[in-house]
């Protein structure tokens, strides 16, 4: 992948700006005007998939299929429950786990309990 951006930067001549010769991590704070990475991979994926001219250029098979992979890769980890996350909603997951098993999948939470379609009860 990164060799592919390399390529796709190199064939269209892309400018990369003024060299910065900085310890980025020291320094960081120093550089004004850099471009922002996006905070989390579901908005890097967004902003990739509606880049129009770089998918072209990467080749539309492979932008799928990458964007395919990611999607993947992001679903795997947000549904991922950590030792802590289990040992801390336990209680509500097991809790969910039964009023999903329940006679009537309508009816509503028992009193004092958080429910989505009707609030604090």
């Amino acid at each position: 992948m990164r060799a592919n951006i390399i390529a796709v930067g190199l064939k269209s001549k892309a400018d990369p700006g003024p060299r910065d010769d900085i310890d980025i991590y020291a320094d960081g704070h120093k550089v004004g005007g850099a471009p922002k990475l996006r905070l989390n991979l579901l908005d890097a994926i967004r902003a990739y998939d509606a880049d129009a001219p770089l998918k072209a250029a990467m080749g539309e098979e492979f932008s799928a299929a990458c964007i395919r992979l990611k999607v993947q890769e992001r679903n795997s980890f947000v549904t991922h429950f950590s030792h802590r996350e289990r040992e801390n909603t336990l209680d509500i997951w097991a809790f969910r786990g039964a009023r999903c098993r329940g006679p009537h999948p309508q009816a509503p939470a028992p009193e004092g309990t958080m429910d989505s379609r009707h609030g604090y009860r």
